[in-house]
């Protein structure tokens, strides 16, 4: 200081060098912290990482490491609650579209950006929500980010070369067919024919977590009405309705406008169905008004994709566990195990196909007699009803008698008995933490004259605790649900496949196909995305999971975990809310314990957030990692709070128990006001004198 004494204005430089140097160090201060926090970041996502990982991951860190996350973020209670049950996500949805380049049917043009235009145009708005038991809405909250692409010019005369020459061999062999194919029937093309060509393009690398195709292809007009098989043959098979589209083994679906147009659905009276106008056909519209009256509905059939393949809803929470054991057990009344089995094999492949190697999947096949089990005839006879209704196989109105079983009853007292059923069949009940054990119980009857199905017609109902089937020996029978004009015929006796979603439904979550959600119109069906590659309903006959769906498996995992430990978290977060002075975590609210709730509210927001990011990459098993490691800081704040509220009562009862003052301040409170009482009556209430005359 004398140095800068010597020159004028020496005391103002050295003052701007001495802040200087204090902002320097601030700065180099605030960047080891960073450095610091982001090096802990980098470990607690390695850890979390390992396969062997037990326990809590934070306990694991360096010491160095673990005291970066007490720094307060300076977040007021309230907005710690408001990130914890509102958690963006921003998917990625790529619209590719192949013909539209003046190569296609009717040599349209269509432009990637007018398209996006019409897309940015659709107030796409989304919610995450549980169907069963209630409605119930989820703190993720979904965006969607458009992108639309164009397919090459090779592509798309590759797939109408592909679609030509595979109408040319259908055509040959409806010739040599005995009743040919009736006039107005389209002809009927395996799908591989295009998806074959679709597998070999490249797309950009812009990280979709869905992709749809859309094509226009110059078929049309060199085979004429044409439509997709999906029975692996140019006919369609039993149990198979034609479509326009495919679900692929990635997270990709292709839709063909050209195809068709088809009508299909659930049957008479039911919503959902499937008419000539439900696609967007380009031969529907005038040739002068095209492509821009094709527009908007190409951009509503986007986002019907989107809600059925990207973003589905849930039908019920589902829990992860590493290890899980689909018990299929047959309750049969006959003496020996009936014919009508479960393909373990074929099941137990298809789970592992859909779940790699992140969950292991076994399946076992046990058979009870319903002689040997009165607790299983209880339970049957309980459930079995007698309903009239409208026989909707019919044309005409005509009213049936029919035995039904009701699943909510037949559910109830299945849960009541299951232990008991376990035993008999020689099942030992694994309570590992780590393991569940997934019954399906299967009913067998040797009825033959009707099947027997649930309320409603189903074959197959799934709870989240259980799967209930029923399996009679009525061979073949007409089913509710239609293709074209004609009703689907389906087999009482063939089982693995509706096995298979009911696994899906109570194992996971996965909705059907045909369900969809948004805010506006609630929920909703359309069967629209019921045919092809799905293993849900009797209009197609899939025994696989296709890629979309399968991405939907590990997602629903993600958003039930964090649905219990964001609710677990504000729980504690709004106790702490209400005895806060401030609104922050101050010492009314956490008491001596602020260091340890900071700790556990930055990793958890931290969490969070990395299983948004996670989810927005579609990379769903990873964000099930964070979500799942989530429980540690909420049984850490839990047990915080507990600790506090023991201290806090504890204070409480000390401060209210009676004292000495309790007792004594009332007698002598008032013999020390007792002089001054008598003063103020002296002087203030003096007896007037009356004169006397």
């Amino acid at each position: 200081m004398a140095g800068c004494q010597l020159h004028g204005g020496g005391k103002c430089a050295c003052a701007v060098r001495m802040a200087v140097c204090i902002l320097l160090m601030a700065s180099l201060a605030l960047a080891n912290d960073q450095g610091t926090l982001s090096s802990s970041k980098r470990m607690l996502s390695q850890l979390l990482n390992k396969a062997s990982l037990v326990g809590d991951p934070y306990n694991m860190l360096r010491q160095e490491s673990r005291s970066i996350w007490n720094k307060d973020p300076g977040l007021r209670i309230n907005e710690t609650i408001q990130q914890l049950s509102n958690i963006p996500v921003r998917l990625t949805i790529e619209v590719r579209l192949v013909g539209f380049g003046g190569n296609g049917h009717l040599s349209m043009n269509v432009g990637p950006h007018t398209l996006l235009d019409y897309l940015h145009a659709l107030r796409a708005e989304m919610e995450t929500v549980i169907l069963d038991p209630q409605l119930e809405s989820l703190p993720v909250r979904p965006k969607f980010n458009w992108v639309v692409t164009e397919g090459t010019v090779q592509l798309a005369d590759a797939v109408t070369a592909a679609i030509s020459s595979a109408g040319v061999v259908a055509s040959d062999q409806d010739k040599t067919r005995p009743h040919g194919k009736m006039p107005g029937d389209p002809l009927l093309l395996p799908y591989q024919c295009v998806d074959d060509v679709l597998q070999h393009d490249v797309l950009e690398d812009i990280n979709a977590a869905f992709t749809l195709y859309i094509l226009n292809p110059a078929a049309y007009e060199k085979i004429g009405k044409y439509a997709y098989s999906y029975g692996g043959g140019g006919e369609e098979e039993a149990g198979w309705c034609a479509g326009t589209h495919w679900a692929t083994s990635s997270r990709t679906v292709w839709v063909d406008i050209t195809a068709g147009p088809l009508t299909y659905g659930p049957g008479a009276g039911l919503k959902g169905h499937v008419f000539d106008h439900t696609l967007p056909h380009p031969r529907h519209f005038k040739p002068t008004t095209l492509p821009a009256s094709l527009l908007p509905y190409l951009a509503s059939l986007s986002w019907s994709a989107v809600q059925h393949f990207a973003w589905p809803p849930m039908q019920h929470a589902a829990e992860y566990k590493k290890q899980l054991t689909v018990q299929v057990i047959h309750l049969h009344d006959t003496l020996g195990p009936p014919m009508d089995k479960v393909d373990e094999k074929a099941l137990q492949g298809t789970l592992h196909a859909a779940l790699g190697d992140q969950q292991a999947v076994t399946v076992h096949e046990n058979f009870v007699s319903m002689a040997s089990c009165p607790l299983c005839v209880d339970a049957f006879t309980s459930s079995l009803k007698v309903q009239t209704a409208r026989d909707m196989t019919s044309s005409l109105i005509e009213t049936q008698n029919r035995q039904v079983l009701d699943p909510q009853v037949l559910h109830r007292l299945l849960a009541r008995y299951q232990g008991s059923i376990y035993g008999t069949a020689g099942i030992h009940m694994d309570f590992n933490s780590s393991h569940r054990q997934l019954s399906v119980f299967v009913i067998n009857v040797s009825q033959e004259d009707e099947p027997l199905l649930f309320l409603g017609g189903a074959r197959v109902v799934a709870f989240n605790d259980m799967v209930l089937a029923v399996v009679s020996k009525a061979g073949l029978y007409h089913d509710t649900a239609s293709c074209g004009y004609m009703h689907v015929v389906a087999d009482s006796a063939a089982i693995t496949r509706d096995v298979l979603a009911g696994v899906l439904t109570a194992g996971w979550g996965l909705a059907n196909t045909s369900t969809f959600y948004i805010p506006m119109s609630g929920l909703g069906t359309n069967h629209l995305w019921s045919v092809g590659a799905t293993p849900f309903g009797s209009l197609s006959s899939a025994t696989h999971v296709p890629g979309p769906l399968a991405a939907m498996m590990p997602r629903n995992l993600v958003l039930s975990h964090l649905k219990v430990n964001s609710e677990r978290l504000q729980r504690v977060l709004r106790g702490f809310a209400r005895l806060s002075r401030n609104g922050r975590f101050d010492t009314y609210a956490v008491g001596g314990h602020k260091r340890d709730v900071i700790k556990r509210v930055n990793l958890a927001l931290y969490k969070v957030q990395e299983a948004a990011i996670a989810m927005s990459r579609a990379d769903y098993w990873q964000a099930l990692k964070y979500a799942r490691s989530l429980a540690h800081e909420s049984l850490a704040l839990e047990k915080l709070a507990l600790e506090l509220s023991r201290e806090t009562g504890s204070r409480l009862q000390c401060s209210t128990g009676p004292t000495l003052a309790t007792v004594w301040w009332a007698p002598v409170s008032a013999l020390l006001l007792w002089p001054v009482a008598s003063f103020l009556r002296k002087r203030v209430f003096k007896p007037k004198l009356h004169k006397e005359f």
